[in-house]
């Protein structure tokens, strides 16, 4: 947690100012007499007494933000995907992310919520790629239908979310909601899975 501090005097004003060498996000310091070092101590004082609060998504799945440990809640629902939690690297939001690595195209990982005709659900999900393509999908159990599918997200290396708006078909009282691959190999990192309704 240091705080990096470099600047150069100016020569009309030796002793009480000065200014960052030229570099992205320069600041002018007013030092006032102070060390850099006393600078330093000063910040990283302020940065370990704040506590700064996470973003943890709404959702009426469980584990929709990835927190929980193990993968019991996101399954296998079509082929064998690899799914694991990672808490380092790709995460955006909270403390944990879902790893998934796919082999073949079109398995899926989700988990399923109980429903009632025409509710209105606003479904979405956030994720970043290292290798490969993915959709977001809402897909009836009831009467094995799909009732919508994103987007193909693509691209590595930048977070992406899919997300849409459906209402619950005549008849259906369980939706699935997935997270299908669409190139053969490919890992995605899952932040956060929302799903919200009108009704519940």
């Amino acid at each position: 947690n240091s705080v990096a501090i470099a600047w150069r005097f100016r020569d009309d004003e030796p002793e009480s100012g000065g200014t960052v060498a030229t570099a992205s996000g320069d600041v002018v310091l007013f030092l006032y007499g102070m060390t850099e070092v006393q600078i330093r101590e000063a910040a990283n004082s302020v940065m370990r007494a704040n506590y700064w609060p996470r973003y943890i998504v709404a959702s009426l799945l469980t584990d929709a933000h990835m927190e929980d440990s193990g993968t019991t809640n996101w399954a296998d629902i079509t082929g064998t995907p690899t799914q694991t939690k990672i808490t380092t690297g790709n995460v955006l939001t909270g403390t944990a992310a879902l790893h998934v690595i796919y082999t073949v195209v079109d398995t899926s990982v989700g988990q399923s919520l109980a429903v009632q005709p025409e509710e209105q659900l606003a479904v979405t999900a956030t994720g970043k790629l290292t290798a490969g393509s993915w959709v977001l999908q809402a897909y009836d159990v009831t009467n094995a239908a799909v009732i919508r599918t994103s987007g193909t997200l693509t691209g590595n290396d930048s977070w992406q979310t899919a997300w849409f708006q459906v209402s619950v078909p005549s008849g259906c009282y369980s939706v699935s909601v997935r997270i299908i691959n669409k190139t053969a190999a490919t890992t995605v990192d899952i932040d956060h899975v929302g799903v919200l309704s009108d009704r519940q």
